[in-house]
């Protein structure tokens, strides 16, 4: 009998193999990206979701973006937040891939999607146009130079004025000797030199609207008062911008040359103003003498002549 009892359970353990076989998992698990849908415009921060079914656990789920795998996530739920305004396409594709504990893999369906941002974050456009800022037809937005740039001096206009008016009489534009005299409390007290040549913008600092029914909205852009003038080390200059414009007001010496940047971006309507330490870009000190305030809105320029007396 105890010869015999090995021999048993050898057929007992061969019966029920036989009863019971071991099955292998060889079906992969099937994977549909949920959310977003096929051809969705993305503007956002996104959560792709995943639905995934399969008889055996899952292992790993990973996301490719564009082809390339961005993230790997082994709980369920299984997402990714996706930063859609990090990339610098304008289209983009999804794949998912899902393997289970067998090893089996299952693929997604490719999705794509259009990616439009803003702001900061904004996606890179082929915007073709001038990208010099001290161009008359400077274009803040373009990000690819077209050769179309053109400056005061094409026009023969060595204001420095992007006017676009060719003219064979630049007296008043190398007059940068004329001003209007202004105490320390903007208040005109006359004038040295021509009357007529001290600025060509417009000599009304928009009064029109500051008592009608927009106050706080100029009609038009000008440089209306820099003052004290003569003065120094600090004038103050103020501004009124109109229409949301994209704002250039930098310094000139007498030679042409931009001394100091003092704005160089997007202002709403309203009016500004500005304080000028007679130093250049990089700080240092100016020697006195004559200069230039010049406002532009990259369609028309204007300017309005400083004396500087440096301490």
């Amino acid at each position: 009998m105890n010869k015999l009892f090995p021999i048993v359970l050898a057929l007992l353990f061969f019966s029920c193999d036989e009863d019971n076989p071991v099955v292998s998992d060889t079906t992969a698990p099937t994977v549909t990206i949920t959310y977003p849908a096929n051809d969705a415009t993305l503007s956002a921060q996104t959560t792709i979701l995943v639905n995934i079914v399969d008889d055996s656990d899952i292992a790993s789920v990973v996301f490719l973006v564009n082809g390339s795998e961005v993230f790997t996530d082994i709980e369920f739920p299984y997402e990714y937040s996706w930063d859609v305004c990090a990339l610098t396409e304008e289209n983009a594709t999804i794949l998912v891939n899902a393997a289970d504990s067998a090893g089996n893999v299952g693929v997604s369906q490719l999705l794509a999607y259009s990616v439009i941002c803003g702001g900061d974050n904004s996606v890179a456009q082929n915007v073709y146009g001038c990208t010099d800022n001290t161009a008359c037809n400077f274009n803040p937005d373009a990000t690819i130079f077209d050769n179309s740039c053109f400056y005061a001096l094409d026009w023969e206009d060595e204001c420095g004025v992007c006017d676009l008016v060719p003219s064979n009489d630049n007296s008043i534009c190398t007059d940068f000797f004329s001003i209007l005299i202004t105490d320390e409390t903007a208040n005109n007290l006359g004038y040295e030199g021509n009357p007529q040549n001290y600025s060509n913008c417009n000599s009304i600092f928009c009064e029109s609207n500051r008592s009608g029914d927009f106050p706080n909205i100029p009609d038009c852009m000008t440089i209306g008062s820099v003052y004290p003038n003569p003065g120094g080390p600090t004038l103050n200059i103020e501004i009124a911008v109109t229409n949301n414009s994209y704002i250039f007001l930098y310094i000139i010496d007498s030679d042409f040359n931009t001394v100091k940047i003092l704005n160089q971006q997007a202002l709403p309507s309203g009016y500004y103003s500005y304080t000028w330490n007679g130093t250049n870009q990089d700080g240092s000190v100016l020697e006195s003498g004559y200069y230039r305030a010049v406002l532009s809105n990259n369609i028309s320029e204007c300017y309005h002549n400083i004396k500087l007396q440096a301490e």
